[in-house]
């Protein structure tokens, strides 16, 4: 029986693991890019599921971004193309261990998570915006809807969101 070398490359050496060097442990980015897209907002003046989300779909049903689950918070930036005010809202739900939502149907199938308004100062411009759960603690939903809407000339709303582990 021939001996077995485990070990990894640091540079041009191979490094053997022992059990005092041990293999490194490579960990997940502390951002990760999760979504790219455009939209024109909902021209209303409520937040609901059903309004417009980032990548312009208004079915209630779809999520925005899914598996989520390890996500800390998020950081969403963009471009919006007018000075009209933007409001939007983040909501949340959780699923089952196959990736279904645990409730479908019916008021509560969504959580609210944040809601807000985009301003850049009554012209078009590059936002920023963080989502976090309230109590400072990790999101914790697996599935987010992000929507946005305008009471008047509903802007197009250039996106991108990272999450932050």
């Amino acid at each position: 029986m021939r001996p077995t070398l485990i070990g990894y490359r640091r540079g041009m050496e191979t490094v053997p693991v022992t059990s005092t060097n041990a293999l490194p442990v490579i960990s997940p980015p502390a951002i990760a890019p999760l979504f790219w897209g455009s939209a024109t907002a909902s021209q209303t003046n409520l937040p609901a599921p059903n309004c417009v989300d980032l990548s312009g779909n208004t079915s209630p049903e779809i999520p925005t971004l899914v598996n989520m689950g390890m996500y800390h918070s998020l950081v969403w930036t963009g471009w919006k193309s007018n000075g009209t005010d933007v409001g939007y809202a983040v909501y949340g739900r959780a699923t089952d261990p196959n990736g279904l939502p645990l409730h479908t149907s019916g008021t509560g199938v969504w959580a609210l998570v944040q809601q807000g308004v985009i301003s850049t100062g009554g012209s078009a411009g590059y936002f920023r915006v963080l989502i976090r759960a309230s109590d400072g603690g990790p999101l914790g939903y697996d599935h987010y809807r992000i929507v946005l809407y305008a009471p008047s000339s509903p802007p197009a709303v250039f996106s991108q969101v990272k999450g932050v582990c």
